[in-house]
C-alpha cells in the first residue's frame, strides 16, 4: 500500500493504491539508543521511587472532628439546600431585594420633601428676633448655685387628676391613703411581730440589743418616777410644816 500524488495545473490528487501483502516484509527493529536515553532520562530512578505499602501496614490517623462529625454533616447539608433553594427562587429574592430599595427610596424622598417644606417655611426675620431675645434673656434667675437649672416640679404645672385622664367634676383625696393613728399603731405592732417571726436570724442581736435598751430606759423611767414622788412628799412636808409655824405665831399675836 502505497500513496501516489498527480499535480497538474490547478489541482492536487492523492490517490491511495492498495496491494497485497508479499513475501519480504519490511524488518522491526528496537528503537535506537537515543530513544532509549530519553525514556530513561523520563521514568525516575529506583532510588527516588516511593514504596508501595498495603493498607494495612499504613499508620492509623485520628479524625480530629470525630465527635463532630454529624454536626459538620448537618452543617454542610443545610448549606447545601440552601443554595438550592437561592437558585430556585432567584428571581423571587430579586423582587424582594427591589421592593426593598423601593421603599427606602420613597421614604428618602418623603423625608426630602419634609425638609424642603421646611425650607420654604423658614422666616429670616423671625429667626433673628427669636436669637435677641435669647440673648437677652437674664439665664441667671432660674439657676441653682450649683449651677444647675431649676425646672419646676410636674405638680405644680398639671393635677393630678388631670395626670390620670379623669373627667374635672372627680377629684382625689390626696390623704385616703394615708394610716390613721390606731392603724399606724396596729402596722408598727405587725411589722415588728413579722421582723421577730421571720427575721429573727437576721437581727438577733439588734434585737437583744434592743431588750437591752429598752430595759435600761425601763429602770431609768422607774427611778426618775421615784425621785420625783419623793420630791413631791418633801415639799409637801415641807408646806405643811410651814403651815403649822405660821398657824402657831397667828394665835401668839392674838393672845398677845
Amino acid at each position: 500500500m502505497f500513496y501516489e500524488i498527480y499535480a497538474s495545473y490547478q489541482y492536487i490528487f492523492v490517490f491511495q493504491v492498495f496491494t497485497f501483502p508479499s513475501a519480504s516484509r519490511q524488518p522491526i527493529s528496537v528503537p535506537s539508543v537515543f530513544v532509549n536515553d530519553l525514556l530513561k532520562k523520563f521514568d525516575p530512578l529506583s532510588l527516588f521511587q516511593i514504596p508501595l505499602r498495603l493498607p494495612q501496614q499504613s499508620a492509623v490517623i485520628e479524625i480530629f472532628a470525630g465527635e463532630r462529625m454529624l454536626k459538620i454533616r448537618r452543617h454542610k447539608m443545610r448549606k447545601h439546600k440552601r443554595r438550592k433553594r437561592y437558585d430556585r427562587d432567584y428571581f423571587k429574592y430579586q423582587k424582594y431585594h427591589r421592593q426593598k430599595k423601593a421603599k427606602a427610596e420613597n421614604l428618602f424622598r418623603n423625608r426630602m420633601h419634609k425638609m424642603l417644606e421646611d425650607y420654604k417655611a423658614f422666616d429670616p426675620e423671625k429667626y433673628i428676633k427669636d436669637i435677641i431675645a435669647c440673648a437677652k434673656q437674664n439665664v441667671t434667675k432660674d439657676v441653682s448655685p450649683s449651677g444647675r437649672r431649676k425646672y419646676p416640679h410636674w405638680s405644680t404645672l398639671i393635677t393630678l387628676e388631670e395626670l390620670y385622664g379623669l373627667p374635672p367634676t372627680d377629684y382625689i383625696v390626696k390623704k385616703a391613703g394615708l394610716a390613721g393613728d390606731e392603724d399606724r399603731e396596729k402596722i408598727r405592732q405587725l411589722k415588728k411581730e413579722y421582723d421577730e417571726k421571720y427575721r429573727g436570724f437576721l437581727n438577733r442581736t439588734s434585737c437583744s440589743l434592743e431588750k437591752q435598751v429598752n430595759k435600761e430606759k425601763q429602770e431609768y423611767l422607774q427611778k426618775a418616777k421615784i425621785q420625783e414622788k419623793e420630791t413631791v412628799d418633801s415639799n409637801i412636808n415641807l408646806e405643811k410644816n410651814t403651815d403649822k409655824v405660821d398657824s402657831a405665831e397667828n394665835s401668839d399675836n392674838v393672845k398677845s
